[in-house]
């Protein structure tokens, strides 16, 4: 990214922000290394100690991927040069947002690392030479990778392209450093998919699928052992624990780990699941696609298989968010790849992949409708919000479906639109406009002019939703919940959506402020509401006449309303402790009181 770019970052700061900035070899005055060079200088690097050793350094950026202070005192334990630390130190201090190391060159350094770096035993460490070339390769990354960063900056009346152009970015961008919470997804897993599938009116769902069978037939073991294993193999590999130094972090899981509870009997098909050899990651990132886009950018395969399994049995983590991700996201794309290898039974041609994505849409709407009803029973008016899921209703012999949900706190109305998809993986990778603008369409674009459409028809008075006063509504609060993250809001991402939005869409005058939220950002919202007692429309409105109007609401969340731990409505707390409890007796471990 170039410097200019660097100096236009989003204000306020926030929590995700794709515009990050780490020197490059020219703001550090070394010479760019050749693709070929920095290559030739890898197959120099014993792997399995050369993996560890950068891993090391990738879980502890990890966990500070944003404090600078704590980066620079890392680059001092890694690099003698003074003057290149006093250059790192200039670059750090030159403007606020700037960083010495890149989460994502770290992970680019291990897949070359996997391709190209020489064979070794367990036993053979580095060199005081081999642990210079590792870390001059490292700061050579910035100078090889590609990058979409436009070259001119975004001005206000910015043209169609050049907004395009920032939209790909600043999404690809987004998706790639969006940090999951371990325990917020564990329990949202938990609910999603070994909780809700088995209450009756989804269990007889049009699109039910029997993903506890799945996973048994094809992994050999059951959703709650893959969660249990993946929450355990993150604890005993330290992947949760921020302030262990890089000494620490070189921490192998040694064969047995699962101990002799009911999870330890399938030790083996779990440590299958989750880790892989040199070879097996090699031949994975060969499949992905090795051009200069997929090198820089496609991390599925450390994701699909966070740990290194070396020779002797030994697991090696690759990096906290990999562990974290197969956990949680990685549940969700193994049931994927389960419903493709299965054809519909009605025509077999064809696999059970749209049903399955279905199905997960029902789970998901399902899902926000229990955690808003739970949070909110409490609330106003009258001590009691009303919560409803989705209706059927007709319009001049039509039917349609009412929002996914809908909050009535009297002259307040918030409805809600769910969607469940994720962005595609080549989007992700390419970040190429067409197919951003296809993902932006589908759960954007497509769902906030249907949300529009189905709330004119609730203040029409279309809509029969019991004890619903639509003379007494003022304000209605639309809101679009992505369960499936992975889209972080930012002002271009606003402009673009103003852009593509109809003149007509939300047209009513008591249609206030939209939102965009992640679970991570609703579920804050909704936990606040329970705990104070507040209604979620008066959150929605100070967040809205906030400095934060236009970027991820869980930003403002921490600003204005700061507390240590977890902000989890109680709903979604329980399964938490749920999935945690569950754990424990799979590990022959006593269950904890809540």
């Amino acid at each position: 990214m170039s410097r200019s770019l660097r100096t236009r970052r989003e204000r306020p700061d926030i929590e995700i922000n794709p515009l990050r900035a780490s020197p490059d070899p020219k703001d550090l005055g070394l010479p760019p290394l050749t693709y070929e060079q920095l290559l030739r200088n890898l197959s120099s690097l014993p792997f399995e100690a050369a993996m560890i050793h950068i891993s090391a350094l990738a879980a502890e950026v990890f966990h500070h991927s944003d404090d600078a202070e704590y980066q620079l005192r890392l680059a001092s334990e890694l690099y003698e040069d003074t003057q290149l630390l006093t250059r790192l130190r200039w670059f750090v201090e030159s403007e606020p947002g700037m960083l010495v190391f890149d989460e994502r060159y770290l992970t680019v350094l291990q897949r070359l690392l996997v391709e190209h770096a020489a064979p070794s035993s367990s036993e053979e460490g580095l060199t005081g030479q081999q642990v210079a070339i590792l870390l001059t390769s490292l700061l050579a990354i910035p100078g090889i990778v590609t990058s979409r960063a436009p070259e001119d900056p975004l001005q206000t009346d910015v043209e169609d392209d050049q907004l395009d152009d920032w939209t790909a970015f600043l999404v690809q961008g987004g998706a790639y450093y969006e940090k999951p919470d371990l325990g917020d997804a564990i329990a949202r897993a938990h609910a999603l998919y070994c909780v809700l599938p088995q209450e009756a009116a989804l269990a007889a769902h049009i699109d039910a699928c029997p993903l506890e069978e799945w996973s048994r037939c094809d992994y050999g073991v059951g959703l709650s052992e893959q969660l249990a294993a993946g929450f355990a193999a993150a604890i005993v590999s330290k992947a949760v624990d921020p302030n262990l130094g890089l000494k620490g972090r070189k921490l192998a899981i040694e064969p047995g780990w699962l101990g002799t509870g009911p999870l330890g009997e399938h030790e083996r098909e779990l440590t299958a699941g989750f880790s892989a050899t040199r070879d097996e990651l090699r031949d994975a990132f060969a499949e992905a696609g090795s051009n200069p886009e997929h090198v820089s950018w496609d991390r599925a395969p450390f994701e699909q298989r966070p740990f290194l399994r070396l020779d002797d049995g030994r697991l090696f983590l690759i990096s906290p968010r990999v562990i974290f991700s197969w956990s949680t996201a990685g549940l969700y794309y193994r049931l994927l790849d389960s419903a493709n290898a299965r054809p519909r039974p009605d025509r077999p041609e064809k696999t059970l992949f749209t049903t399955f994505t279905r199905f997960v849409g029902a789970l998901s709407e399902e899902y926000v409708v229990c955690a808003t009803r739970e949070a909110l029973s409490v609330n106003a008016p009258e001590g009691r919000a009303n919560v409803y899921g989705d209706i059927e209703y007709w319009v001049e012999g039509q039917s349609k479906r009412s929002p996914d949900v809908a909050v009535d706190e009297g002259e307040d109305l918030i409805l809600v639109e769910v969607f469940s998809g994720r962005l595609p993986r080549l989007a992700r990778v390419l970040a190429d406009e067409q197919r951003i603008a296809d993902a932006l369409g589908k759960a954007i674009i497509d769902k906030l002019d249907q949300l529009s459409k189905a709330t004119a028809d609730v203040l029409a008075g279309d809509v029969p939703y019991p004890n619903l006063d639509i003379d007494s509504v003022k304000r209605v609060w639309p809101v679009l919940v992505l369960p499936g993250g992975g889209i972080v809001q930012l002002p271009v991402l606003w402009r673009y959506v103003e852009r593509h939005l109809g003149e007509t869409t939300f047209a009513d005058e008591r249609v206030a402020a939209r939102t965009i939220a992640t679970l991570d950002d609703y579920e804050p919202l909704l936990a606040i509401a329970e705990e104070r007692r507040v209604p979620l429309s008066s959150l929605l409105a100070d967040f809205h006449a906030s400095a934060y109007r236009e970027l991820p609401p869980r930003n403002w969340v921490r600003v204005a309303h700061p507390r240590e731990g977890p902000t989890r409505p109680r709903w979604v707390q329980n399964h938490y402790w749920a999935a945690a409890n569950d754990m424990k007796r799979q590990l022959g471990i006593e269950p904890t009181a809540e």
